[in-house]
């Protein structure tokens, strides 16, 4: 994911202010096992069901211009 936005004042840690455009940006990745299921075909159709549990990694970033901001995070990933 990747956004921009037009120029304005931002509030650094509550002791700064700087007045630039800024983007962010995120980086992510999936880390999962998954598993599936398939039924009988029927048809044209062949029906399957599917689970998957892991780990999402994600690096979320904040750029002022020649600043920056980031973080990495680590959270529970489930998916259907």
């Amino acid at each position: 994911m990747y956004q921009c936005k037009k120029s304005n004042t931002y509030l650094l840690n509550g002791s700064m202010d700087v007045k630039t455009d800024l983007y962010k940006s995120n980086f992510a990745m999936p880390f999962a096992l998954n598993g599936h299921y398939f039924f009988k075909r029927a048809g044209v159709f062949e029906p399957f069901v599917g689970i998957g549990i892991g780990t999402l990694y994600s690096s979320p970033r904040l750029y002022f211009n020649v600043y920056s901001i980031s973080g990495e995070n680590w959270g529970f990933l489930a998916r259907p």
